[in-house]
């Protein structure tokens, strides 16, 4: 899918209100990885003036002795990594965080990365790796880049040109 569309998709799916507001953008299945891990989804909530970003990767299975994400925030020295051996059939909404989106596996199972207090001034350029481990074998999923502007997701699109740190997923 073309950006422009994904844009477009994304305005035709904002939804605002009052006290929340909710942006939601996918990966289409042309799009998803081969791998045993693929980023599927990223979506937001704002509660007090404070955006949660919350990040959906798919596994294929529940042999894995861990899933989880690299995340690291370009240009803002901040990087999370989130490891859990927990995985789901249905992402539910949050109250806590604000996103009030849920999201079901159309096969395999979910897992979630959600980071709270993003900056809704300015540009926030995100790098996201999904992956998994299996004894001592990890498989990482496409990178993606998604960039949020002014509190709102301004774009997402596979990370085809910037490599990761050597010392990621060691």
């Amino acid at each position: 899918m073309k950006a422009t569309k994904i844009i477009a998709l994304l305005l035709a799916l904002l939804t605002v209100t009052v006290t929340v507001s909710l942006s939601i953008m996918s990966v289409s299945a042309t799009e998803a990885s081969h791998k045993s891990t693929a980023f599927k989804k990223v979506d937001d909530g704002k509660v007090a003036d404070k955006l949660n970003v919350r990040f959906i990767a798919s596994v294929d299975g529940t042999d894995y002795t861990s899933v989880g994400f690299k995340v690291t925030a370009l240009g803002h020295n901040k990087s999370w990594e989130n490891e859990t051996s927990v995985v789901y059939s249905k992402i539910i909404a949050s109250a806590e965080t604000g996103v009030t989106s849920e999201y079901t596996a159309d096969s395999g199972f979910l897992y979630a990365l959600t980071i709270k207090g993003v900056p809704t001034v300015g540009t926030v350029v995100f790098n996201v790796t999904p992956y998994s481990t299996k004894g001592d074998k990890t498989d990482k999923g496409d990178s993606y880049i998604i960039t949020y502007t002014n509190g709102a997701l301004a774009s997402i699109r596979k990370d085809t040109t910037v490599p990761l740190p050597p010392d990621v997923l060691e």
